[in-house]
């Protein structure tokens, strides 16, 4: 799993639920971090903040490398600043 949120202490929680799930957890605080990390490793999901210093969250995930054999890669996108816009714009 990828987690990818500027702030640390989200980053910490997100990992720790995620790893007594059984997860392995990689962290990254900006998209650039995020998108090195997708080129390095195989991730079978995301968890994605909308608002990152470098950019939307939206914006990262047009950027991804294709890790999945169909081409997709299940994305879960987080925001303390939520819209009706930001939740159309998400689904598509």
């Amino acid at each position: 799993m990828l987690v990818v949120d500027d702030h640390p202490v989200n980053r910490l929680v997100a990992r720790g639920y995620l790893e007594r799930m059984g997860c392995r957890v990689t962290e990254a605080a900006t998209g650039q971090a995020a998108l090195a990390a997708a080129r390095d490793g195989d991730f079978d999901a995301m968890l994605v903040d909308l608002n990152l210093p470098d950019g939307s969250g939206f914006d990262l995930l047009q950027h991804l490398p294709q890790q999945q054999p169909n081409g997709s890669l299940p994305v879960i996108v987080l925001t303390g600043n939520a819209t009706v816009e930001s939740a159309i714009e998400g689904l598509r």
